[in-house]
């Protein structure tokens, strides 16, 4: 995961700050955009490790915040839901999804800005580039409003950024297609995690839960896309003797 990124932009200003903890929040986006209020998780199926490190110099940035947060949502999980069962691109197309992007956010040590406004706006270019791997535009339009617009860069850049970020994440073999339910202990899937990803260490991952079922993975990355350790309302919550990963349709 250690990517370089390279152009700096400075951002002129933040909205308000919320604490890290309530990033959960982040999981209740307005109906308009076709996401229910627990987890608007999208998630492309990644492909097994294949032990490469990715080298990438891409954008750089030098607004005020500490560091990323990538929050990649299970898609089957999201497809079991209320929402899921109206969200026709991504629970009822063609293509079965993993691991999508919910989100590339920017953080402080403990918080986190948003809403920092702009007139710029993904284009509907970018927009369709990005279903792949943020399969609703009104994800995508969200993400940048909300945490987008926080990061100092162009709606271009920072999309980029977050691409290069999500493919650089492994998802363990095994556990990336799986055909039928797995029931895990959250520790042994963490585990599996980071030995997909050795450049990561159990600070830079929380592994997130609804319930039983595993929602989410977010991993903690410096400006550089380097991992870091998570600051303050980052962490594991997954509290389940044995969590419940939902198969691919």
């Amino acid at each position: 995961m250690g990517l370089l990124l390279a152009l700096c932009i400075t951002m002129a200003g933040c909205g308000g700050t919320k604490t890290a903890g309530s990033a959960r929040e982040d999981l209740s986006v307005a109906a308009a955009s076709g996401m229910g209020a627990e987890a608007p998780d999208q998630v492309v199926t990644l492909t097994e490790p294949t032990g490469q490190t990715v080298t990438a110099v891409e954008t750089a940035s030098t607004a005020n915040f500490d560091y990323y947060v990538l929050a990649l949502s299970w898609s089957p999980q999201h497809c079991a839901t209320p929402a899921g069962n109206r969200d026709r691109t991504q629970c009822a197309g063609p293509r079965s999804y993993g691991f999508i992007v919910h989100g590339l956010w920017p953080q402080f040590e403990r918080g986190f800005p948003q809403d920092c406004g702009g007139s710029a706006a993904p284009s509907r270019q970018l927009l369709s580039r990005m279903m792949d791997i943020m399969p609703s535009e009104g994800l995508i339009r969200h993400e940048w409003r909300k945490h987008g617009t926080c990061s100092g860069l162009s709606p271009e850049d920072y999309f980029a950024v977050t691409r290069r970020a999500f493919e650089a994440f492994r998802t363990p073999a095994g556990y990336g297609t799986p055909s039928t339910t797995l029931n895990v202990k959250p520790s042994v899937y963490k585990q599996a995690l980071l030995d997909a990803n050795p450049a990561l260490g159990a600070q830079h991952v929380a592994v997130i839960c609804s319930g039983r079922f595993l929602q989410e993975v977010r991993v903690c990355l410096d400006k550089n896309l380097n991992p870091r350790p998570c600051g303050g309302g980052v962490r594991d919550r997954c509290n389940v003797p044995e969590m419940i990963v939902r198969p691919l349709r």
